[in-house]
């Protein structure tokens, strides 16, 4: 599928990859802003950090990528990667 099918994928809560992406068993999916600002808020109580002055902060969806290494917040697509065909959803 190309790549509007899969942002639409992608906001529907589905993960998706490429097929010609060089590390099999990678995939993205979005993360909700709700999810990530709860993740940031554990992580300042978790490190006994004062959170006061950044409470209301605005927080907005992002894209994760998978891969077999590590996981990155703030997937950005390629011109390569807006331009493919080989999306697919990640079961």
């Amino acid at each position: 599928m190309d790549f509007g099918k899969a942002l639409e994928a992608l906001h529907n809560g589905k993960k998706v990859a490429r097929e010609d992406w060089n590390g099999k068993g990678q995939f993205i999916f979005q993360m909700l802003s709700t999810q990530l600002a709860r993740t940031v808020e554990d992580y300042f109580e978790f490190r006994d950090w004062n959170l006061t002055p950044y409470k209301g902060l605005i927080v907005s969806d992002t894209f994760v990528i998978v891969t077999k290494k590590n996981i990155q917040v703030g997937w950005l697509a390629s011109q390569t990667d807006m331009l493919a065909n080989d999306w697919e959803i990640v079961k």
